[in-house]
């Protein structure tokens, strides 16, 4: 999925070419992926609850292997549309079919196996530029780089389709998850706030580290993509870190840790922006781990059928989407400031939301693992 996902962006000025139009115009592409994900999240929860999940799994990463496979061959970006909502659509499909069938495998063991989940996203996020680079060098164009990709995706799926899936964790009885179906609602709205703040956290600083060193006169524009390098360094750091820290540590020490660190490091740019230069990897070590610390705190919590576990990640998308827009409004309109202000209020009001789901279950009932 990181190949997958981080292969639009150095793709895009070949796909321009292809298509004759601007770059401008290729942005719809990107929001026809982002569309495609939120439309498939439900009903892929539904399908997870109904058949065995790594069909579900196989499935996608076929079509998404075809969608990159037919992409250099189309003419217009109109084309190119249905393609980007179908890759999308697998995309969302990998995300909640990863996390969910860790979290069925693993159990209480599973904050682990999920940080190592998202720690190798990062890994293919980092090589995918490199494939296309390659293509271009050997002269094989976006065309190769694509079919490479798509290439990659085609063992994966059918290792997936030769292995047995695991099962779904048995439901609670009919009569206790009766009388816990509104606490549970609320739980879930919870956490999927949770999700929504920490990815806008994350999608945030990672769109707007380099426009705030430039705003506040830090440095040039190269020395604002090395920041902005450094920060996803950190990034890819905090999630290898947190495989490990996670087998000692119950998710919700995690959180609060990483929450922490992350908030005191935005808040040391805001007030200092020299600090940026350090600021910035710990900001990334920081919130590299929430995103699969939360889906394991979540497991912990309330049962996580596929169709709970699409609504978490709903907020996850939403929150990836809206927030940093916001970000960049505040940037334009606002300053620096007020851009590094408004992250640090996300983060600070995660922190309260961890806090308001262990309050809230603990006067509900004991977590489903000690």
């Amino acid at each position: 999925m990181g190949l997958v996902n981080a292969s639009l962006g150095p793709t895009l000025p070949g796909l321009a070419a292809q298509t004759g139009s601007s770059l401008g115009a290729l942005g719809v592409l990107i929001s026809a992926r982002s569309l495609g994900y939120l439309a498939a999240l439900h009903p892929a929860g539904l399908g997870f609850d109904r058949r065995p999940g790594h069909a579900w799994l196989g499935v996608a990463l076929l079509c998404i292997a075809g969608g990159m496979a037919l992409t250099p061959g189309l003419p217009s970006v109109w084309a190119l549309l249905p393609i980007m909502l179908g890759v999308g659509a697998g995309e969302a499909v990998l995300d909640l079919a990863g996390n969910t069938l860790l979290a069925w495998a693993h159990g209480a063991r599973a904050a682990a196996y999920l940080n190592a989940l998202h720690f190798f996203y990062g890994v293919g996020a980092l090589l995918a530029p490199l494939v296309v680079a390659a293509s271009l060098t050997l002269g094989g164009g976006i065309a190769g780089a694509y079919w490479t990709l798509a290439a990659l995706l085609l063992p994966v799926a059918l290792g997936v389709l030769a292995t047995r899936p695991p099962a779904a964790p048995a439901r609670r009885a009919a009569a206790g998850a009766a009388a816990d179906a509104r606490a549970d609602g609320l739980l879930v709205l919870l956490l999927a706030a949770l999700l929504l703040l920490a990815v806008g956290a994350e999608v945030s600083l990672g769109g707007w580290w380099a426009s705030y060193a430039l705003r506040v006169g830090l440095t040039d524009a190269a020395g604002a993509a090395v920041l902005t390098s450094l920060y996803w360094s950190g990034f890819a750091a905090g999630r290898l870190v947190g495989v490990a820290l996670s087998t000692r540590w119950l998710p919700r020490r995690v959180l609060v840790l990483h929450l922490g660190i992350a908030l005191l490091a935005v808040g040391a740019a805001a007030a200092w922006p020299w600090l940026a230069w350090a600021a910035a990897p710990v900001a990334g070590w920081g919130i590299g781990p929430l995103f699969a610390t939360a889906v394991a705190f979540a497991g912990r919590r309330i049962p996580l059928s596929g169709r709970v576990t699409s609504r978490l990640f709903m907020g996850g998308a939403l929150g990836g989407m809206t927030l940093p827009w916001l970000a960049g409004l505040l940037l334009a309109r606002a300053g620096a400031l007020a851009l590094m202000l408004w992250i640090a209020a996300l983060l600070a009001l995660a922190l309260v939301v961890v806090w308001r789901v262990v309050s809230q279950d603990g006067r509900r009932r004991p977590p489903l693992h000690a």
